[in-house]
C-alpha cells in the first residue's frame, strides 16, 4: 500500500465542495462518476456522499458555536465555584484534509475487498489520531 498526501498545502484545503467534487466525479470537473467504485462515511449521520460533504462544511462553519455549547454542558456538571468562562480556540482556516491510500500493482488493488479497503482507511484515521473526526471515504477504480 502506498499513502499519498496531495502536494497542495500538504493535503490541507479550504473547500469541502471542491474536494468532494474532485473525489466524487471524474477528472477535469466532469459531472460523471465512473471512476467511483463505492463511498462510505465515518462519524456522519448520512451515507450520501454529496450530503456528507455539506454536513462537514456546516460542522466546520459552526465549530465555535458547537464548542461553546459543549463548554456550557460540561460546566453545568461542575459546582459553581469551579466553573470557568469559555475561551474560544483560535479559529481554524483549513478544515479539509485529503489523503489517499493506493495499492501497488493491478493484482493487489483488484484483489482487496471493500471490507479490507475500509479497514485500511479506518486504521489510517486511527493511526493519525483522526478517527474521532468526520470522514468521507471514496474508492476509485
Amino acid at each position: 500500500m502506498i499513502t499519498r498526501v496531495p502536494s497542495t498545502n500538504g493535503g490541507v484545503g479550504k473547500s469541502f465542495k471542491g474536494t468532494a467534487a474532485y473525489l466524487l466525479h471524474d477528472e477535469n470537473h466532469a459531472t460523471t462518476d465512473e471512476r467511483v467504485m463505492w463511498t462510505q462515511t465515518h462519524n456522519l449521520a448520512t451515507d450520501d456522499p454529496e450530503f456528507a460533504s455539506r454536513l462537514m462544511a456546516a460542522t466546520a462553519k459552526s465549530a465555535r458555536h458547537l464548542q461553546e455549547r459543549h463548554h456550557e454542558a460540561e460546566q453545568a456538571k461542575l459546582p459553581e465555584d469551579e466553573r470557568t468562562k469559555f475561551r474560544a480556540a483560535k479559529p481554524g482556516f483549513n478544515h479539509v484534509w485529503h489523503f489517499s491510500l493506493s495499492w501497488s500493482g493491478e493484482k493487489e488493488g483488484h484483489t482487496l475487498t471493500r471490507e479490507e479497503m475500509t479497514r485500511a482507511a479506518l486504521d489510517s484515521l486511527r493511526h493519525l489520531k483522526a478517527d474521532h473526526l468526520q470522514a468521507l471515504i471514496v474508492a476509485h477504480d
